[in-house]
């Protein structure tokens, strides 16, 4: 029995972003072990934004997600940091967002993350 947010789900059509982001891993030495947990990431954060494309999502919807998840039972503070970086390489890397370019985790604030201004 498969999770709703495995990579491999058959079921489901794929993402046009998710080649990119597997590549955009990929350059950025992400273990393949780990990629999955990415995609995960990514595709929860899809789920978070009903009716909205992931290309449109604010730092604000992004932080809005993270501090959601930091405050759920049974998720680590290591696993927010995996979905920071997930979030942090699609929506900078992949779909060209700026303030997620230049975005730092904020290593005092719980595992939430801040976005820097440049």
């Amino acid at each position: 029995m498969g999770n709703d947010f495995m990579e491999d789900d058959r079921s489901a059509p794929p993402e046009a972003w998710a080649a990119p982001f597997r590549k955009a891993l990929g350059l950025r030495g992400r273990p393949e072990a780990r990629v999955k947990w990415y995609f995960i990431w990514a595709r929860r954060f899809a789920t978070y934004l009903p009716g909205r494309s992931l290309h449109l999502a604010s730092r604000e919807d992004a932080e809005g997600f993270l501090t959601t998840l930091a405050s759920s039972p049974g998720i680590a503070a290591w696993q927010v940091e995996q979905a920071t970086d997930a979030l942090t390489i699609l929506l900078g890397s992949v779909f060209g967002q700026e303030w997620a370019r230049t975005s730092a985790p904020c290593r005092s604030c719980s595992g939430t993350v801040t976005y820097r201004r440049r």
